[in-house]
């Protein structure tokens, strides 16, 4: 597996995960985007390079995303694998190939009941911390 910069033909495999209804499942936000809006945000995103978005490859095939985003509390990491490759240890391994690569302080949130997100992290070697949050 190997990780690579996003580019403008990456957009449509980026909107299908996004829209994926196991990623919408466990997503911030729960509604699915328009290809509008996403257009939008994606060549802005390509054009200043925040977030940061990486592509996830095997055998050249697109297996997952990875995003990066500058916080006050360290580089936030989220992911998403294709529904495809789901269960094969993708998750893992880019967040692994993402250590490597990324930033002084990589830091993942996930909901606690998303156990295949929470896994993942564990075995790519980050802590789990515990948060309230305010609903």
């Amino acid at each position: 597996m190997r990780l690579r910069k996003a580019r403008m033909s990456d957009a449509d495999f980026l909107l299908a995960m996004k829209n994926d209804p196991e990623s919408l499942k466990w997503s911030w936000s729960h509604d699915p985007v328009n290809s509008e809006d996403h257009a939008q945000w994606f060549k802005k995103a390509l054009f200043y390079d925040e977030p940061r978005i990486w592509i996830a490859e095997v055998r050249g095939h697109p297996v997952g995303t990875i995003r990066m985003e500058y916080k006050d509390a360290g580089d936030e990491i989220s992911f998403t694998v294709a529904p495809e490759w789901r269960g094969r240890g993708i998750g893992t391994a880019m967040l692994k190939a993402m250590k490597r690569t990324g930033g002084v302080k990589l830091v993942g949130y996930t909901d606690l009941e998303n156990m295949a997100s929470r896994r993942a992290f564990e075995k790519a070697g980050f802590k789990l911390y515990i948060m309230a949050v305010k609903e």
